[in-house]
């Protein structure tokens, strides 16, 4: 990673903003040190944006369906982390994610997860980017099984409309 970010100081040398993803629990405080001050180095300063796939706000959706392992401190904890040094926070939710959710619940999960970054952001002092991916059946998966046999529909376009009026 500090060898990557030397090569685009030296090759894309005005690069504006710089996303990694990650998972909360890989960063840690002595490479964002690091990474401050190689982001700096460029012929223009670089933003840093840590990108994190939370997928849902609901605990046992996101901790036991997609085996996250992460809770609300541990996330918490790398806010804390990157408004030390300014960097960017952004999250991937998916829409309805799961089998057996309705569309009331998932524009709820949704709508729970803005309340809660918003917190987030005010208590640290940075803005917070919430990425929605509607989650649509891809073939091969557990979630085509479930489509094909009626226990699924993906999200309409009208309760993404409705998951982001909580939002701005």
């Amino acid at each position: 990673l500090l060898y990557f970010t030397a090569m685009m100081n030296i090759h894309c040398p005005n690069i504006a903003e710089l996303a990694i993803e990650s998972r909360p629990e890989f960063v840690d405080m002595a490479e964002l040190e690091v990474l401050s001050r190689a982001l700096s180095e460029g012929d223009t300063p670089t933003k840093l944006e840590i990108a994190i796939g939370f997928e849902a706000f609901d605990d046992r959706i996101r901790n036991e369906h997609f085996h996250k392992g992460m809770s609300l401190e541990v996330f918490e904890d790398l806010a804390s982390k990157l408004a030390q040094y300014k960097f960017q926070l952004k999250t991937y939710f998916m829409l309805k994610p799961v089998p057996g959710m309705s569309d009331e619940d998932a524009i709820e999960d949704i709508r729970m997860a803005i309340v809660y970054l918003d917190h987030i952001s005010q208590k640290y002092g940075f803005p917070i980017n919430l990425h929605l991916n509607p989650t649509f059946v891809a073939k091969g998966t557990l979630l085509e099984q479930a489509f094909l046999e009626g226990r699924y529909t993906p999200p309409h376009l009208e309760t993404v409309r409705q998951a982001t009026l909580h939002a701005r």
